[in-house]
């Protein structure tokens, strides 16, 4: 099988969505997951130091002590001899990282999964076989704005909490407009570039990784995770599917059905087609300025005041491996039925062989009850005749002879 798969996700493009179902699918699979939440890439062990080079792996390397940090250099300076300090090793290990595991005896194959695309990340490894998810910008605009105003985490992430100060303070319309030109910020965050920057900046068509749309994926997400086994080198039937309802917006929102809205949830509104309604118009005309060539290619319905988008060719091919998977869970479905069926014939079985056992049980009982009764009374009538006879004997030995 494939050592190694890629996934690129994007911020505000589904990544929650994503973790959950990859979680799911390589547990079930027996498949390495390995989540990285910016868009550098993991490292191996380097020296007595583990380190992995997303916020909180550098944050921990920044913590060790003078003494740690020269014997790392000295370390380092092996294989880079030409760093002089711990900050610029540092740095230079973040631009050269490299993933070097293979997952371990028992894996089948390993993903990494990157929250934050990063075309610095995927250049440093083209021919790992990759996967980036992408998603309409209008809808990443539209979702960042209210996740940035309520829902986000602002842990380790001072800017977020500036702007979220600021979203709250303006109103919805240049609250959109802003979270706009936040995303658009090549700085957005700590190692990760903003998602509109990144698109704007890693086009879709310049023969990189596989391009697949996020709406294509909670469309027909069992068909998504099968495309990626048959990346892996797996095939259909040795697949393990996660069931459809666990990967459904209902089964994970909690039960709410895609556009009801609960401003408090992370999965807001799970309508795809909301950003008609909230986006301004300039902000709209703004978008579609800035991104015609990506709007064109995979959103067509999106340089148009009309309907939603109709259904692309990959949703097509998804749906098409939607329906074999459908036919191969009712085969084994029906493989479950008969061998239910036949297992409920044997405990019938099993039962009424029971009730006989019991039956045979009871009547011995009965006749050992009444075997015994028939002894007394034997014994009983035995008892009285020999009184009897005894009375007669004495009778007659008390009566004048002649």
């Amino acid at each position: 099988m494939t050592e190694v798969l890629r996934v690129f996700g994007m911020h505000k493009a589904g990544t929650s969505f994503l973790m959950k179902a990859l979680s799911h699918f390589c547990h079930q699979n027996s498949v390495a997951l390995v989540s990285v939440s910016t868009g550098m890439l993991p490292m191996a062990a380097y020296g007595d130091f583990p380190m992995a080079m997303d916020r909180a792996g550098v944050e921990t390397i920044l913590r060790l002590s003078p003494e740690q940090k020269q014997k790392w250099l000295e370390f380092g300076q092996a294989d880079y001899p030409e760093v002089e300090s711990f900050s610029e090793l540092l740095g230079t290990l973040i631009r050269a990282v490299r993933v070097t595991s293979t997952g371990d005896e028992t894996s089948r194959g390993r993903i990494h999964f990157y929250r934050n695309s990063s075309r610095k990340v995927y250049e440093l490894e083209p021919a790992v076989p990759s996967v980036r998810v992408i998603r309409n910008p209008m809808s990443i605009v539209k979702s960042a704005y209210f996740s940035h105003k309520v829902t986000h985490s602002i842990h380790n992430w001072g800017r977020l909490g500036r702007q979220r100060d600021l979203l709250n303070s303006l109103s919805q319309e240049e609250g959109l407009r802003r979270t706009y030109d936040f995303l658009c910020e090549e700085c957005f965050s700590y190692f990760s570039e903003g998602p509109l920057w990144t698109l704007a900046n890693w086009p879709a068509d310049t023969g990189g990784p596989a391009v697949v749309k996020m709406e294509d994926i909670t469309s027909s997400p069992t068909s998504f995770l099968l495309s990626l086994w048959k990346q892996l080198g797996g095939d259909l039937q040795s697949m393990t599917f996660v069931p459809p309802q666990m990967l459904s917006f209902e089964y994970q929102s909690g039960g709410r059905k895609p556009g009801e809205v609960d401003e408090k949830s992370h999965l807001r509104s799970g309508n795809q087609e909301e950003w008609r309604a909230l986006l301004p118009p300039d902000l709209v005309r703004t978008i579609r300025r800035d991104f015609g060539d990506l709007l064109e290619k995979f959103y067509p319905a999106s340089l148009e005041d009309g309907p939603a988008e109709a259904p692309s060719p990959y949703t097509s091919c998804l749906l098409e491996l939607e329906q074999a998977y459908q036919a191969l869970f009712e085969s084994r479905a029906s493989e479950r039925s008969s061998a239910a069926a036949a297992l409920s014939h044997e405990k019938m079985f099993d039962a009424m062989k029971g009730q006989r056992d019991k039956a045979n049980a009871d009547w011995s009982a009965r006749f050992e009850d009444m075997k015994t009764q028939r002894d007394r009374i034997l014994a009983e009538g035995t008892r009285r005749f020999e009184d009897m006879k005894s009375q007669r004997d004495k009778l007659l030995a008390s009566l004048p002879r002649k």
